[in-house]
This record gives C-alpha cells, structure tokens and sequence, in this order.
C-alpha cells in the first residue's frame, strides 16, 4: 500500500484505536491485497481487530498472504502510521494481481 499523503498521527492510538462502522467487506475492499475473498468469514470490522492474531485468522479461513497483509494494515492503524480516513479516500478496489495456474518446469507454453 502506498501511503504518500498520509501524515502520522501523534500520539499512536496503540489498543484504544476508535474503528468506525464499517462493514468487513468495505475495509476489506478498501485496503487491497486480495483481502475481499476472506471478508465474508467476519461479521463485524471491530472482531477482526480485537481478535487480530494469525491463528485466530487461520481458523477463520484467511490465505496465509492475505493474514500476513491484514495484520500489518492492523498493526500500522495502532501505530498511528495508516488512518482510516487514508484507508476510505483510496481509489484502488481492484485485486492487485491476476491469480494465474502456476507453470510446471518442463511444460512448454501453449498460445492461443
């Protein structure tokens, strides 16, 4: 996530971060990182935060990329370095990659 515009906030919110009504599928959306496949397994934005360790993510079905970027956005909004009101002005909703079958060696490419 490039955070060019944002300005850090002082002094960091740390465990008392005040997290808007949002639904998990907004901040999800929002955030990137191919984190939109996962939000159906929350129902509110406020049991991801207060329940934000990877093994808690793991049993709700979270990839291990996407648990890995969601703790780190989480970790960032505590530190005072990412503020929601970022998260709400970005424009990029779209998956960052195309997930493609990955090639097997030996295998040569076929075109279309």
């Amino acid at each position: 996530m490039k955070m060019k515009g944002v300005k850090p906030v002082y002094p960091p919110p740390g465990f008392n971060l005040e997290v808007p009504d949002w639904t998990p599928q907004k901040f999800m959306e929002q955030i990137g990182g191919d984190c939109l496949n996962s939000a159906s397994n929350f129902e509110t934005l406020k049991e991801i935060f207060n329940n934000s360790n990877s093994l808690y993510l793991k049993e709700k079905g979270v990839a291990a990329k996407q648990r890995k970027y969601l703790l780190r956005i989480i970790d960032m909004l505590r530190r005072g370095l990412l503020t929601f009101e970022y998260i709400e002005s970005r424009r990029h909703t779209k998956p960052c990659r195309k997930l493609t079958k990955p090639q097997v060696r030996g295998e040569k490419k076929t075109t279309k």
